[in-house]
């Protein structure tokens, strides 16, 4: 598992120093899908980037236990970020080539990658011919194609229309369900991190802290239209109370 214990980071600035995370305690167990919702500004994404090892950690620690102190890591950003010169193939290996050879194995599973993501024949294109959904999808599988054990996303589907992220929700279920990979998934949609968690964390206003844990005891596997199911609508109903509660107790606090 990952061990996140009392972690705060602090940023230090030219009007005096900002703590963006303060004493964030949480564990995502292996194979886990757990997701981080929370108010703008609360240290959602920060908190993602240090358990990538891309941010540092002010005070406190982020441990994997053995089982998981050798595994990899795949990162999806909000934004697809391909490379514009180079054709959908060629963005999804792009992890594979900056380790050296690209072994043709690698090809066949990037080729396979993109039929499960419904891109099949659309290999050759180049990122200004697909929609924002269809980058993003090759996004997904430029972070899956070295097989990584543990999945950060950070906010994949923010700027895609409902319909298209509606869509891009069940393609990472479909794939979650098949591997079973560790994922820890930012999100502002509660229906979005009630339908594809395990776990939800909720996260207050600045100094972000979690300050509820909910478990998401709904049946697997989950279709689309679980969201009209009672258990969901109120599920989903006592994260936006925790949300609006921990906003109360924030902005009384500021006011005082």
């Amino acid at each position: 598992m990952i061990e996140i214990s009392a972690v705060s980071k602090t940023y230090n600035t030219r009007s005096g120093d900002v703590v963006a995370l303060d004493d964030v305690s949480m564990t995502v167990r292996p194979g886990e899908f757990v997701s981080l919702v929370g108010p703008s500004g609360c240290g959602k994404s920060t908190l993602l980037r240090m358990i990538s090892g891309l941010e540092g950690i002010t005070s406190g620690r982020i441990e994997r236990t053995e089982e998981m102190v050798n595994s990899t890591i795949g990162m999806v950003f909000q934004s697809a970020a391909l490379m514009p010169w180079r054709r959908l193939l060629d963005n999804v290996l792009l992890p594979v080539q900056l380790k050296g050879r690209i072994p043709e194995s690698k090809r066949e599973h990037a080729r396979e990658l993109l039929t499960i993501a419904g891109l099949a024949g659309f290999e050759n294109k180049y990122p200004f011919e697909l929609s924002g959904g269809m980058q993003q999808r090759v996004s997904i599988c430029r972070a899956l194609i070295n097989d990584p054990d543990i999945l950060l996303m950070d906010e994949p589907f923010g700027a895609l229309d409902a319909l298209t992220r509606d869509d891009m929700s069940a393609l990472l279920l479909s794939i979650w369900e098949k591997s079973h990979k560790t994922v820890i998934f930012v999100t502002h949609s509660i229906e979005e991190a009630v339908l594809l968690s395990d776990t939800v964390y909720v996260m207050s206003a600045r100094p972000g802290r979690i300050s509820r844990r909910f478990d998401v005891d709904i049946p697997r596997p989950r279709l689309a239209d679980v969201k009209y199911s009672q258990e969901f609508a109120e599920l989903a109903h006592r994260i936006r109370d925790q949300i609006t509660q921990d906003g109360d107790v924030a902005a009384a606090r500021h006011s005082g």
